[in-house]
């Protein structure tokens, strides 16, 4: 009973098995081939000169670098997704290369033609990683042909530059848009406080009414002067000539009309103009619309500013690809590996039967004894 037991444990746990492996190493087994490529996201880093100095400018560097390594973790995990297949389909088909009848059964993939079906087989035969201490992403593309396995090696690592690509121009436009945004908005507040000046002056008629009222007051003034001489060539010739003297008459004549012009001026000047209203409340009125467009242009300066420092900062922030390790077009297969497989499933079935070959003599010597 012993006897039988272990030359029977023997052949089905370790002979059966270690010729079987035999076989389909050597004999069924499909070839496989692996590729690798190394790149690492690099971003162009280039230094603040803003006034705030070094500080400004060791954050923008850190800034810069925790971009760079979440776009890298972002294309190491963008490989092994349905994404990455859909990418390279119009290069090389994937579902096609491994489901092709040239691969033995086991290695074939032989479930559903779609997508999430076959990402857990994809993922299996793609490797990617990456090393945040280094910065470099590794990917092991595993095929059944060295040409399949280069292609879609090439496949991925144009998809991995267009990913890269695409996420540094997203990040650029995002950033200038909203500077461009703001820009628009300064510039609609700006033409909107120019045109309420305008609009002002051609209701009043003036361009700018504290140089009217200077020009007013300096006319008035000149005006007084004026009447303070004619009143005096008045008083002088009193003395000498008779009040109905031509010169005399004109002199009074001359008068009136200053006394006119004065009185005119200062109506002009201190009342209530009934199309205009007073020149104090058109200054007034004058002077804010004139401040709130000095205030319009000096946010749209400054939005102008902004936009430029938004434009340097996205350009510091751009990444690209750097590959280091092309792929290559492998020669020679990393499986199946005869001798060693054969070694492996020979130690496997020696342990196992060694721990079956024990449970069982200790199960028959337990029957015995009952």
């Amino acid at each position: 009973m012993r006897r039988f037991v272990t030359y029977g444990l023997f052949l089905l746990v370790v002979v059966l098995p270690t010729v079987a492996m035999i076989v389909y190493t050597t004999a069924y087994a499909s070839y496989r081939y692996s590729s690798e490529v190394q790149f690492s996201i690099r971003g162009w880093d280039a230094p603040a000169t803003d006034s705030i100095g070094g500080a400004l400018g060791s954050t923008n560097a850190s800034g810069a670098s925790a971009l760079v390594m979440a776009n890298s973790y972002i294309v190491s995990e963008f490989l092994r997704s349905r994404d990455a297949i859909l990418a390279i389909r119009p290069t090389i088909d994937p579902l096609k290369v491994y489901s092709s009848p040239n691969i033995d059964y086991f290695a074939r993939y032989t479930g559903p033609a779609s997508i999430d079906a076959f990402l857990p087989y994809w993922r299996s035969h793609l490797h990617s990683s990456f090393d945040p201490l280094t910065g470099i992403v590794t990917v092991m593309v595993e095929a059944m042909t060295p040409t399949d396995t280069l292609k879609i090696a090439k496949g991925l690592q144009a998809a991995s530059e267009r990913l890269v690509n695409q996420l540094s121009s997203k990040a650029r436009d995002e950033a200038q848009s909203r500077a461009n945004e703001d820009v628009e908005r300064q510039v609609s507040r700006l033409r909107d406080a120019r045109a309420a000046l305008q609009a002002f002056r051609n209701a009043n008629h003036v361009v700018d009414p504290a140089k009217e009222i200077d020009g007013l007051m300096s006319s008035l003034k000149e005006m007084k002067n004026d009447r303070a001489k004619a009143q005096a060539e008045i008083d002088s010739q009193k003395v000498m000539m008779s009040t109905s003297a031509p010169s005399l008459v004109a002199a009074r004549t001359r008068l009136q009309a200053l006394d006119e012009q004065i009185r005119q001026a200062e109506e002009r000047l201190a009342s209530v103009n009934a199309q205009a209203g007073s020149l104090a409340n058109v200054l007034s009125r004058y002077q804010e619309l004139e401040i709130q467009q000095q205030i319009a242009e000096k946010a749209y300066t400054n939005a102008l500013e902004a936009f430029e420092r938004a434009r340097r900062d996205a350009e510091r922030k751009q990444i690209y690809l750097a590959t280091f390790v092309e792929p290559s077009l492998p020669e020679t297969p990393v499986f199946p590996t005869p001798v060693k497989n054969v070694l492996i499933t020979l130690g496997v079935g020696l342990c196992l039967y060694m721990m079956l070959l024990v449970i069982s003599h200790s199960l028959i010597d337990r029957m015995r004894a009952s």
